[in-house]
């Protein structure tokens, strides 16, 4: 009787260990796909998105140096003597552009006040916001025209003068003698409002 129950007890066991090796589960090797497709994943990622260690004193020092160049001052350009490549160097003035405003320049015998760049066909307001915040003007560099002695025909070529304005300048020295640039005021044709606008580009060259 004992040796059946033992009997019936190792039966048993073999029974339920065969059941439990024939029911484990069987460990499938990882694909090599999925690792070579993460590594072209990696591999294909923008240089941006990865993260790049940078010492602590590195990092402190390039924030300390960002932060002087945002302090320190740009470099203003001086538009009456800037050439054409520096003009072009500024936002928004290409080749044309630049052309433009060193033809101004010229007829005008130099800039005196810096919202005079507005004038120059193609500046437009967002051109200027920007520029006017990189140039100045030195009035000192400007060239006047001789109201006593220069001819017609200089004085006509002269943007703000014309051909009107030259012929009255020519009749006022024909029935005047002009001892200074103010007497220019007193003729009907020129008036005050002329007069400032041309003041800067004249002077008088008999007298000096």
């Amino acid at each position: 009787m004992a040796r059946a129950q033992i009997g019936l007890v190792l039966v048993s066991w073999t029974v339920a260990w065969g059941w439990s090796e024939w029911n484990r589960p069987i460990a499938l090797p990882e694909p090599a796909w999925k690792v070579q497709a993460l590594m072209q994943f990696l591999e294909e990622l923008p240089s941006s998105s990865r993260r790049t260690y940078i010492p602590k004193e590195t990092s402190r020092w390039s924030a300390s140096r960002r932060s002087q160049q945002r302090t320190q001052p740009r470099p203003s350009l001086e538009l009456n003597a800037a050439d054409s490549a520096a003009l072009e160097a500024l936002p928004f003035i290409g080749p044309t552009l630049a052309r433009r405003v060193i033809r101004f320049r010229d007829a005008l015998g130099g800039f005196v006040r810096l919202e005079q760049l507005q004038e120059v066909y193609g500046v437009d307001s967002l051109a200027y916001a920007v520029v006017s915040k990189r140039v100045h003007v030195n009035a000192e560099l400007v060239s006047p025209l001789c109201a006593d002695t220069s001819g017609w025909s200089a004085l006509r070529r002269h943007p703000y003068i014309g051909v009107s304005g030259a012929r009255a300048i020519e009749r006022y020295r024909d029935a005047h003698s002009l001892q200074s640039l103010e007497d220019l005021k007193a003729h009907p044709p020129i008036g005050d409002s002329l007069y400032e606008k041309w003041r800067p580009y004249l002077r008088l060259c008999r007298s000096q």
